[in-house]
């Protein structure tokens, strides 16, 4: 009996009107944004800003990767010109007394006994 008074306090024209005000809502926000009706549409927005945002291996983390790679190989051709440079030197040093005694003069600063070095910086 009480429930029935409860139900009977609402006032149905409120509701209807309530309704009414609602689904014209919800129809205007769907004819302004047809697009969202589209499922696919809404899976595949969902998934790109999914791998662009949330994913371990993000878009941002990719390219940020793709960089120091860049970075690696500009290192990588470095230093293999550093080491055929090297390759050759040594080359020079196992064939040549002379080529020795200049790279021990110009690296180490040896000297001869009779000789005196000066050093110009």
């Amino acid at each position: 009996m009480e429930r029935l008074h409860l139900v009977s306090d609402f006032d149905l024209t409120q509701v209807h009107s309530y309704l009414i005000i609602r689904f014209e809502m919800n129809n205007a926000f769907f004819t302004k944004y047809q697009f969202l009706k589209n499922k696919y549409l809404l899976v595949i927005l969902f998934f790109l800003v999914w791998m662009a945002f949330f994913d371990p291996k993000d878009w941002g983390l990719i390219a940020n990767r793709m960089e120091k790679l860049k970075n690696l190989e500009k290192a990588e051709k470095q230093l293999s010109v550093q080491i055929a440079e090297t390759k050759a030197e040594l080359q020079e040093l196992k064939t040549s007394a002379a080529t020795i005694e200049k790279y021990a003069r110009e690296r180490y600063r040896m000297k001869k006994d009779n000789e005196e070095v000066f050093i110009c910086k």
